[in-house]
């Protein structure tokens, strides 16, 4: 998208540039980073909350994947929400959407990262290696997004462009 950095430059990209996902199991461990500070960010305000989520056996296999690079790779969703350089609308004002997140948990007790980059979502599971409650998930909620159902829902602007996106009428 062209962003410059601080000092106003944009980063140059390798040729040709690869639109795939070059490195899936990097990909996969910032995702858990990403995962276990979204987790963090939300319980922080509780007392003990550090101990607690530093001391949870269920996030052990998460944590030495990310932090240390072991264990087998980490299996994760993705796919497109909208085009990459979308302009949302809200009343008049215009705006893009860089990145959004949210944390999602399941009826069967499990937790996702949901995490949409320049209108790719991704999805991971933050318990254990495997995709099998996501995908019940989906298939529950008709293939919405978690980012925009629920009690996301609200965000009625982009539900509409993603919507007339889907369907073909932008």
């Amino acid at each position: 998208m062209d962003v410059p950095s601080k000092r106003g430059r944009v980063p140059a990209l390798p040729e040709p540039l690869d639109r795939g996902l070059s490195d899936y199991r990097t990909t996969a461990r910032f995702l858990g980073k990403v995962g276990l500070e979204a987790l963090a960010a939300c319980v922080c305000k509780v007392s003990g909350w550090r101990e607690e989520l530093a001391e949870k056996p269920e996030l052990d296999h998460l944590r030495e994947f990310v932090r240390y690079n072991r264990g087998k790779d980490w299996p994760f969703f993705y796919r497109t929400l909208y085009p990459v350089n979308a302009v949302f609308r809200d009343g008049t004002t215009h705006y893009e959407v860089l990145h959004e997140y949210d944390l999602l948990y399941t009826q069967t007790k499990e937790i996702y990262i949901i995490l949409a980059l320049f209108g790719v979502e991704f999805s991971l599971n933050m318990g254990g290696p495997e995709l099998d409650g996501y995908r019940k998930w989906l298939v529950s909620h008709e293939y919405e997004s978690p980012l925009y159902s629920g009690k996301n829902a609200e965000q009625s602007a982009a539900l509409e462009f993603h919507s007339a996106v889907l369907n073909g009428r932008r």
